[in-house]
């Protein structure tokens, strides 16, 4: 939802190049992953619970902005301004969102598919996620590794609200995330790790 509203209010301007709003979001939101992170560092929060509470202490804030100082006065929408025309991503097959995120959303599948799967980096990755006492007694860094996962998982959450702007909506309105990040639980818990099954899962729950 933040991160929608980030995208909404820089792609207003055509000033701004797309690629530095990409990292921007993507920066951001891994930020907040590295946040989280610290916290269960520090204090023991599990990740999930403090990620889900900050989550919830956002929304009425986005939803204030949304309604009063950034709201679109000209449309009958509660919604912020349309982003500019040269950034939004139009429907490849109307009246279908379907739009060219679909193969940014591909070709990152595929290239996280094959760090996993083919790279001594990814095997160690996943390792220390499945079996962290023994990646430990192997010398190998549970931490640094479970940090950078939820980094990169917080980063490509945050796309997720970016590329629904540019590609879907075009403009921010309250609570347009819906049932995206519990989707995408689903998603998660069908594909239970294995990239192949989670192409899989995402298709057959999108029809």
């Amino acid at each position: 939802y933040l991160r929608g509203f980030l995208a909404a209010l820089l792609l207003q301007h055509q000033q701004i190049p797309a690629v530095f709003s990409l990292c921007l979001v993507f920066f951001e939101t891994g930020c907040i992953g590295l946040i989280e992170r610290k916290k269960k560092n520090n204090k023991g929060i599990n990740e999930l619970l403090s990620s889900f509470l900050l989550s919830s202490a956002s929304i009425p804030l986005i939803d204030y902005c949304i309604t009063t100082p950034f709201r679109d006065t000209q449309s009958n929408l509660i919604a912020t301004k349309p982003i500019a025309e040269i950034f939004q991503f139009t429907s490849l097959f109307p009246p279908s969102h379907l739009n060219g995120s679909i193969f940014i959303a591909l070709a990152l599948w595929l290239g996280i598919f094959l760090i996993l799967t083919k790279t001594s980096f990814g095997k160690i990755f996943k390792l220390c996620g499945t079996a962290p006492e023994f990646s430990c007694y192997m010398g190998y860094s549970v931490k640094k590794n479970d940090m950078l996962g939820l980094i990169l998982s917080s980063g490509f959450h945050g796309l997720c609200g970016y590329f629904a702007i540019r590609g879907t909506y075009h403009v921010c309105f309250t609570n347009f995330y819906g049932e995206i990040g519990w989707n995408g639980l689903s998603v998660a818990l069908l594909a239970n790790g294995n990239p192949l099954i989670l192409l899989i899962a995402n298709f057959v729950l999108s029809y």
